[in-house]
């Protein structure tokens, strides 16, 4: 199972592995590889904050939830009874 220090060690592997890319990279004067690593750049910087903001979100969510379960136990175990009576009735409807 991957855990969210693994998801932000890879994250973070990857993100310096394409800017050490474009650090060697940085002396080539071709039009097409400039244009290519300005939009590299930006692809890094703009996925970084997608990154981030999504976790965030996640946590909020994950806190949130615990949150509710904890001050309404059973409300929180009669819902997943309810999911899991629908998930029933639909698998059984395929066959």
């Amino acid at each position: 199972m991957t855990t969210k220090k693994n998801t932000d060690q890879y994250v973070d592997s990857l993100t310096n592995d394409a800017r050490t890319l474009l650090a060697a990279t940085a002396d080539m004067a071709d039009g097409k590889i400039k244009e290519a690593r300005e939009r590299m750049e930006s692809a890094l910087d703009n996925g970084k904050q997608i990154y981030n903001d999504l976790r965030d979100k996640t946590s909020d969510g994950l806190r949130i939830a615990d949150s509710f379960v904890h001050d309404n136990p059973y409300k929180a175990v009669g819902f997943a009874v309810l999911i899991g009576a629908l998930l029933l009735l639909a698998l059984r409807r395929r066959d």
